[in-house]
């Protein structure tokens, strides 16, 4: 026992992390189980993975407008982001059927919505068990057993990965350290590309929250500066959705909302709000789910029992993250003026906002109990957690267990189906059956001839012997901003709506070929374009904050790394006497060469494979493809050199060594262009041969340049 708890306290934090996974692998066991639960908006989830693995089988990888809707396209891509979706996607197109890989999509979400909370926790808290706790309390909740196993709300699924960054990022911006900003916009955007509603609904609390915070904001006004930083970022990350989705609400005349009922028919009676066994029948109506459980009350109210004599800013943020809590679970019910407030429709259900009471109780109710456990003994900590686990339990397991034996939908094996469900971001007056009973045909209001053949969203009509001047033709296509028609001298139809809102094209020509494809826009281009340069310097911006040049490593840490590098050491020994290299200054040159050319090696792999999906993924142009590939993998190689090659300078700043690297890395760019040019245009040398010695010559250049301007000078 005592060798265990040694080993359990030398790899605290790989025990940490295994524990989160068990608990994310422990709320997945109902998946395992054949098939699963036809839920509230099962279908429509469904078919949003089928029509963007069709859509990436056609090599539409960014699938705007899904290959689905019988042919027409559907453009929910455009609309409702694709983010997370691509998992299951990517599952079904490896062999899985749609139902299975809709169940990795599920233990994927589960999962790292543990591992978010725990890092949320324990870069609060600063403690790994207050952490570990905090993330079964978040998978447990049973809001979340209701989402995954009965509504099969995949949206917000996805948002249960990213709230926890959010709520860390606050924290860090308003209590904490506010050079950790990033947190806050990775949240944010992680958050729209899974669920526009709850990015809303956020949105409007973490405001709440600031202007509560009003006073020590303005008292330490850097925080305003990161705040609005983190703000920036994510809109500059997150463009490449945000733009295009805001374009196409303005462009395109769509159905948005359908939520016929009023919206406070469904909120949730007040003495029902922390019930959290499944009731199916309350007011008659499925849509009505159980409340978020007592546990969380139990545990908050121990808040009474702690003294704040310090003014702890972590307490005062557990008891604003109390209040919150509070507030949006009231919301829910009829006490909130719902009635009042119609421009609130489009939430359309108020019980929404226990996703964000259920996140602001396990935060605060983990705070509370980290507080309440300092001082108690070890048997009395493991007879709370322990009572603790087991009323957090009852929730999720009695509610996986209730509908299964009583849904109305039966349960799902496979599926084989698209649906709109209620028909968002179709064009208006749009009639579905129509299009199913028309089918992918190409008509006429004249009499031609024509032909065409359709792979996805794209379509090529042939057609001859148009003796007419008024003909046109309607595409199996529904119509939305962004798609083009061309014939082969290129030049472009003008695109119209026609019957039902297909797509109408009127010919000019008496015979001729036309192409039509969804082209996208200009908006949308610049988008992708300003998004990737924003991920590309924000990753930047975290290699350089992150790269460990000014940490002292204590004694355990280099006693670890020396322990780890062992094993590769001994093989140097040995190839230093195969070699017969005595000297140790030669020892040391042999190794760090060595280590320079395996972390060259990966380097180029890593430009390959991002030159490789910018050219074929994302169809972008060579040389902006090839300049892409060449940032990343520069940012790469600086990490790894500064990691494991080099003994950087440490008086130097991390600014001024990175600025330096990269002038050397792009004069290796131009000598490596410069001697392609010499040897195999002007000198006429064999083209690999060329490129062999050009690249060993830039390779010696780039070894020597590094050492004299990143190597410590001794």
């Amino acid at each position: 026992m005592k060798n265990i708890s040694e080993l359990i306290k030398k790899h605290k934090k790989l025990v940490s992390l295994s524990i989160v996974l068990l608990i994310g692998v422990f709320f997945s066991l109902w998946l395992v189980k054949p098939g699963i639960i036809n839920g509230h908006d099962m279908t429509f989830h469904l078919s949003r993975i089928k029509g963007l693995k069709d859509s990436i089988l056609v090599g539409d990888y960014k699938a705007l407008i899904h290959n689905a809707l019988y042919g027409y396209g559907y453009a929910n891509g455009l609309f409702y982001g694709n983010l997370l979706i691509y998992i299951p996607a990517l599952a079904d197109i490896s062999g899985l059927n749609l139902i299975n890989a809709y169940k990795v999509y599920i233990l994927f979400t589960t999962i790292a919505s543990a591992f978010t909370m725990y890092i949320c926790i324990k870069n609060i808290t600063k403690s790994r068990k207050t952490a570990i706790l905090a993330s079964f309390l978040y998978s447990a909740c049973a809001y979340k057993a209701i989402d995954f196993i009965v509504r099969a709300a995949v949206g917000e699924m996805g948002a249960f990965v990213f709230l926890p960054l959010i709520i860390l990022g606050f924290y860090e911006i308003v209590y904490g350290d506010y050079k950790k900003w990033w947190y806050f916009s990775i949240g944010f955007v992680g958050l729209i590309q899974c669920h526009l509603i709850s990015t809303v609904l956020m949105a409007i609390i973490v405001v709440a929250l600031l202007l509560v915070n009003y006073e020590r904001l303005f008292k330490e006004k850097q925080r305003i500066k990161y705040l609005i930083i983190s703000g920036v970022v994510g809109l500059l990350i997150g463009a490449y959705f945000v733009l295009p989705l805001l374009e196409g609400l303005l462009k395109n005349k769509m159905v948005v909302n359908l939520n016929s009922f009023p919206i406070w028919n469904y909120t949730v009676p007040f003495e029902k709000l922390f019930i959290g066994y499944p009731n199916y029948e309350w007011k008659d109506s499925p849509f009505l789910p159980s409340g978020i459980g007592i546990l969380y009350i139990v545990l908050v109210l121990f808040r009474l029992k702690i003294k704040n004599t310090n003014n702890d800013k972590l307490l005062k943020f557990c008891d604003l993250s109390i209040v919150a809590a509070f507030v949006t679970l009231l919301c829910a019910t009829d006490l909130f003026p719902w009635k009042e407030l119609t421009m609130l429709q489009s939430v359309q259900f108020p019980w929404r906002l226990y996703l964000f009471s259920s996140l602001l109780f396990t935060v605060s109710s983990s705070i509370v109990v980290h507080y309440y456990l300092k001082n108690k003994t070890k048997k009395s900590k493991i007879v709370f957690i322990m009572i603790v686990v087991l009323v957090g339990l009852i929730p999720y397991i009695s509610t996986e267990h209730y509908y299964r034996g009583h849904s109305n939908g039966g349960i799902f094996y496979d599926w084989n189906d698209y649906t709109v469900a209620s028909g968002e971001y179709l064009p208006q007056g749009t009639v579905v059956n129509e299009l199913k009973e028309r089918g992918e045909v190409v008509t006429s209001n004249n009499d031609i001839q024509i032909e065409y053949t359709k792979e996805g969203n794209r379509i090529v009509v042939s057609y001859s012997k148009n003796n007419y001047k008024d003909t046109y033709i309607e595409v199996p296509l529904l119509y939305y901003y962004g798609y083009s028609a061309y014939d082969n001298l290129g030049n472009e139809y003008k695109i119209e709506k026609g019957n039902n809102n297909i797509i109408k094209i009127n010919l000019i020509n008496e015979e001729g070929n036309i192409t039509v494809y969804y082209k996208g826009t200009l908006i949308q281009k610049l988008s992708y374009l300003l998004s990737l340069i924003s991920i590309i310097c924000f990753i930047i911006y975290l290699f350089i904050i992150n790269i460990p040049i000014n940490k002292k490593k204590n004694q355990k840490t280099q006693g670890d790394t020396q322990m780890k590098s062992n094993k590769l050491n001994d093989s140097f020994e040995k190839a230093f006497k195969a070699l017969n290299i005595k000297d140790k200054n030669k020892q040391k040159l042999f190794i760090k060469i060595f280590k320079f050319v395996i972390v060259g090696g990966i380097a180029t792999l890593i430009s390959g494979i991002v030159f490789f999906i910018c050219d074929h993924f994302f169809k972008m142009s060579v040389l902006l493809s090839n300049t892409i590939a060449f940032i990343i993998s520069v940012v790469y190689n600086f990490w790894a050199s500064c990691k494991y090659v080099f003994d950087v300078d440490k008086d130097k700043n991390k600014v001024r060594i990175f600025a330096e690297f990269i002038i050397f890395a792009l004069l290796g760019y131009f000598l490596t262009q410069f001697l392609l040019w010499l040897m195999a245009d002007v000198l006429k040398w064999n083209h690999m041969i060329a490129w062999l010695i050009a690249t060993i010559i830039v390779m010696i250049f780039n070894f020597v340049t590094r050492q004299l301007f990143l190597e410590k000078r001794k």
